[in-house]
């Protein structure tokens, strides 16, 4: 406040950087809100006009492309993320997170905020296999989506070279009457 020594405060420490892994030193994996930007926009197309096809359009950095089958594919190099949309099918494919950090922690944060509902995941891996997480939740009055978030070699560039991250798959079923 008032400076009655005429001394400056001390200047807090600064942190000693972290060491960084080889594959930091590349392009580092998205954040959480990169991921939560995909999956609301992928989602809000879906509510808008039930199919994820055209989720990404306009969408910042992406390469959107649609495939002679009708299915689009988007990817980000700089996010490290590759997207494939059908109508009741939406694939996010990111390289160097966990099925936490992506399923977990940014698909939970998207639906608990924007559609007040906070998924129970569960795990349904065994010990030295790789981590797969699972949850239903109520979409909308008439459907259901399941989501899975597996760790894999992901292909995020679609160019056929992988590395190691997850993919989260949303599948959106009708509820029975």
């Amino acid at each position: 406040m008032f400076n009655l020594f005429g001394r400056k405060p001390a200047a807090p420490p600064k942190p000693a950087a972290a060491p960084q892994s080889t594959q930091s030193k590349a392009t580092p994996p998205s954040n959480g809100f990169d991921q939560m930007e995909v999956i609301g926009r992928c989602i809000e197309r879906f509510m808008d006009h039930n199919t994820f096809v055209g989720g990404l359009d306009a969408a910042p950095g992406f390469r959107a492309q649609i495939m002679p089958n009708g299915i689009q594919v988007a990817s980000n190099r700089d996010k490290r993320i590759g997207v494939f949309l059908d109508k009741n099918i939406l694939g996010i494919s990111v390289a160097g997170v966990t099925p936490i950090t992506l399923g977990a922690s940014s698909t939970s944060v998207y639906f608990k905020h924007y559609h007040k509902h906070e998924p129970k995941w569960q795990v349904r891996n065994g010990p030295g296999e790789p981590q797969i997480m699972d949850v239903d939740i109520p979409f909308g009055s008439h459907n259901m989506i399941h989501i899975e978030c597996k760790e894999q070699l992901v292909d995020t560039q679609f160019d056929g070279k992988k590395e190691p991250g997850c993919t989260l798959m949303f599948t959106v079923q009708r509820k029975a009457s």
